[in-house]
């Protein structure tokens, strides 16, 4: 069955899209529908599966939106991963990502966090480069920016590369933008919130994406 096809049979959206651009106030979400508790789903292969999977993508976020109804789903927008990378190489690479962002908004009524980098090797200032100018005009069918997903793990990026990028997507969008998730340090209890703290403020952004544990620790 053809991309286009599945789309057809889709149907409909399962809840209708929510209107405005996300911003914060205080410790709240909201948009223009007013004040919402965003709930959120990683798919990290999306524009390899929009690129090369596309009836498969669809699918996904067909039964996304009807199982969960997420807000948002979590992308990223390049990886290093072996036979399934996605690079702004591509020579269709924006098409794509726009493409991807007006589906799940405009079919499914769910907004993208636009993870940036998510491989080990990214030229980082021309990855928020390219991706803050394609959405320009899509800003309200963006949950959040976030520069590079747990930073610290196969060094993908270094302090400084993340307020460079920080700053320069900040000065580029009104979307909420954020950094990484703090360090993991073995034993102790802070997990690096400070040193990412004062990262945020040196870059001026206005958002923070804590990663849990995904265990049972989570919870006490």
């Amino acid at each position: 069955m053809s991309a286009e096809a599945y789309w057809l049979l889709a149907g409909q959206a399962s809840k209708q899209a929510r209107k405005g651009i996300v911003r914060g106030q205080g410790k709240i979400i909201l948009d223009d529908d007013g004040l919402f508790h965003p709930l959120g789903v990683t798919l990290f292969w999306a524009l390899y599966g929009w690129k090369f999977e596309r009836s498969r993508i669809i699918a996904h976020l067909d039964w996304l939106a009807r199982t969960f109804s997420p807000d948002y789903v979590r992308i990223l927008c390049e990886v290093d991963w072996p036979t399934r990378s996605i690079s702004l190489d591509w020579p269709d690479y924006i098409e794509n990502l726009q493409q991807f962002i007006d589906c799940a908004y405009d079919r499914f009524g769910i907004r993208v966090q636009l993870t940036l980098v998510g491989g080990a090797h990214a030229n980082h200032l021309h990855v928020a480069t390219v991706v803050t100018t394609a959405m320009i005009g899509r800003e309200h069918k963006v949950m959040l920016y976030e520069m590079v997903n747990e930073w610290d793990r196969l060094d993908k990026a270094t302090i400084p590369q993340l307020i460079t990028m920080g700053k320069y997507v900040r000065q580029n969008t009104p979307n909420l933008v954020a950094l990484s998730t703090p360090r993991k340090r073995v034993g102790e209890n802070t997990g690096g919130y400070g040193e990412m703290r004062s990262a945020t403020i040196a870059a001026n952004c206005n958002t923070y994406v804590p990663h849990y544990r995904r265990s049972d620790n989570d919870l006490r």
